[in-house]
């Protein structure tokens, strides 16, 4: 009965080759299974150019969230609008095509910023809407250590998001057009239904 197989270099060449190969399948699962989560893999900004993007950091820097700003959470409204305003189901299948317009709501008092970008899947055919949303954690005001709104419960990916309404407006005056009226509504446990409403970025009107 023989202890080992084959000589301890010839062991070590192995051990290298199988290291070698695990690593590279663990990278190639990791970079699949990251393309299928649409809302988390896809870039809040890619649909923004460089001055909407500039627009969206400046209004970070404005409003600052105490207890710290959420990850982006990017959501899809499929279909186009109705005049100057959109409505319906925001889902995580995010909308394809080029953008052809982007419109930005501020809510001052909360600290959150809504981005909405009208896509095209050739001219100016719409294809619909992707509504990116950025939010601070909010804490509960009876227990400083218990945050009731937090990335977790946003990108839980069973949190059902509404846009009852978005008035959407036209700007010469910023790199993105107001979104004049708007709100969303989502669930947070042992809370119920949370409504955020949104008004233009002041000096964009």
């Amino acid at each position: 009965m023989k202890a080992f197989y084959g000589t301890s270099k010839e062991i070590l060449k192995k051990m290298m080759v199988f290291g070698l190969i695990s690593l590279l399948a663990f990278s190639c699962g990791k970079s699949d299974k990251g393309g299928d989560n649409n809302n988390q893999a896809q870039s809040p900004f890619q649909f923004l150019n460089q001055g909407q993007t500039a627009q969206v950091s400046q209004l970070y820097q404005q409003l600052p969230c105490q207890s710290g700003r959420m990850p982006e959470i990017t959501l899809g409204l499929a279909g186009g609008a109705q005049g100057n305003a959109i409505s319906g189901n925001l889902t995580p299948n995010i909308v394809g095509g080029s953008p052809i317009g982007t419109y930005i709501g501020v809510n001052y008092q909360m600290g959150a910023v809504m981005v909405i970008t009208q896509m095209s899947n050739g001219g100016q055919q719409q294809s619909g809407f992707n509504v990116t949303l950025s939010l601070c954690r909010e804490v509960n005001q009876y227990n400083p250590n218990d945050y009731i709104i937090h990335e977790q419960i946003v990108n839980s990916g069973t949190t059902q998001f509404q846009l009852p309404y978005a008035v959407l407006g036209q700007s010469l005056q910023c790199p993105s057009h107001p979104v004049y009226q708007g709100s969303v509504i989502f669930n947070v446990p042992n809370l119920g239904n949370v409504q955020y409403d949104f008004a233009p970025q002041q000096g964009c009107q």
